[in-house]
């Protein structure tokens, strides 16, 4: 049985080597079995290979899998996503640690460092009240953020709609740096804090 914080890295193999169409399963099994091995004693992850010539109706059917060898991953409670890098090792370890894993949450404390963990336990200590008027605090702080960003560009604008000669080129690039400062605004993570406070207060309802 899985755990619900689980992740699955599988490769859909078809072991029936009299067909031509598998070779490359042949040729990928050696280095799977290595990278399989840098998460055998990790309990957060699942390697595994499944065998599709013995079940062509799950691999094709239930799991959608169109070429042999097939590698997905995912949370064994969503629907898995196709990995379509390069199968050498070193490609192969270098997506897991980037890509294959969970943010650290309650509900998924595992994922946490020691001193993520600490952060939740100062989090559930909290009373709701206080815990209500730290994550409005705390939204309102990024709401300033975005509107002071969003001021930023619409200044910025006018200036180089009103610029002329030289000062037009000074314009652009101030106009240009506003943009990027309000993309980066808008493209940064939520407070790491804020989303377990968040989460907290949700159980608690």
């Amino acid at each position: 049985m899985f755990m619900h914080n689980t992740l699955l890295f599988v490769f859909f193999n078809y072991l029936l080597l009299s067909l031509v169409s598998c070779a490359k399963c042949d040729e990928f099994a050696p280095v799977w079995e290595e990278f399989a091995k840098d998460y055998a004693n990790d309990p957060k992850y699942i390697i595994a290979e499944v065998d599709c010539s013995a079940d062509e109706d799950f691999c094709e059917g239930e799991m959608d899998v169109t070429e042999y060898p097939s590698l997905q991953y995912g949370s064994h409670e969503d629907i898995l996503d196709e990995y379509d890098g390069s199968l050498e090792l070193e490609a192969l370890k270098e997506f897991a640690a980037e890509s294959l894993a969970l943010q650290c949450s309650i509900q998924f404390e595992n994922w946490c460092s020691d001193e993520q963990k600490e952060l939740i336990k100062r989090i559930k200590a909290m009373s709701s009240d206080d815990l209500s008027e730290k994550i409005d605090e705390m939204n309102d702080a990024l709401e300033v953020q975005f509107s002071e960003a969003e001021e930023r560009v619409e200044a910025a604008e006018k200036l180089m709609e009103a610029a002329t000669g030289d000062d037009l080129e000074k314009a652009k690039r101030a106009y240009e740096d506003a943009e990027r400062m309000f993309d980066e605004v808008i493209e940064a993570d939520q407070p790491l804090e804020l989303t377990l406070m968040e989460e907290y207060e949700d159980m608690l309802d």
